[in-house]
């Protein structure tokens, strides 16, 4: 088991905050301490993946993860003149670094937010947007081709200005009361 987390490692790092974000509202429907628990765990179990994915680099070099490939050279098929054609993710010591400082600062602004967050309404969408904002975060990070970096972007700027819109808008209603 652990070995398939380490292999699979660049990939949990993604899909296990998407997961967790696309999950959020059917969780949320169990109430507030299930939703606090579930956001906590996948902030808490990303981090470890990144940590675990930053151990394996700088214990073996840099790890070389393509998705919908068996191995590197397979997503470099003959005719498409060196173009991968699969999304590739290109993880050395620096790209490490970061996604274990994004994944710590990820855990570390869920939980402020758990205590800061308490009396607001709307909570699923909150941290649905904050897990997506990792999710871009740490795929801009990872990704191996400028492609891919631009995509992970897109989701980066959607979650942050949504995330920046449900402030102003909690900002308006204290305003008006």
């Amino acid at each position: 088991m652990m070995d398939f987390i380490i292999a699979n490692a660049p990939a949990l790092l993604i899909a296990i905050p998407m997961l967790g974000a696309f999950a959020l509202p059917l969780v949320g429907r169990l109430g507030d301490t299930a939703r606090t628990g579930w956001v906590l765990g996948v902030a808490l179990i990303t981090f470890v993946i990144a940590a675990l994915l930053a151990w394996t680099v700088l214990s073996g070099g840099p790890v070389l993860y393509t998705f919908g490939a068996a191995s590197p050279a397979d997503a470099l098929p003959a005719d498409s003149g060196g173009i991968p054609i699969r999304i590739v993710f290109t993880v050395d010591a620096m790209s490490a670094f970061m996604a274990v400082f994004a994944a710590f600062v990820g855990l570390v602004t869920c939980l402020y937010s758990v205590a800061s967050e308490r009396l607001s309404s709307g909570k699923d969408g909150y941290y649905g947007l904050m897990l997506l904002l990792l999710v871009g975060i740490l795929g801009m990070v990872c990704t191996g081709d400028l492609f891919n970096f631009f995509v992970f972007l897109e989701i980066n700027s959607l979650a942050g200005a949504a995330l920046v819109a449900t402030a102003l808008t909690k900002v308006s209603r204290w305003r008006r009361a």
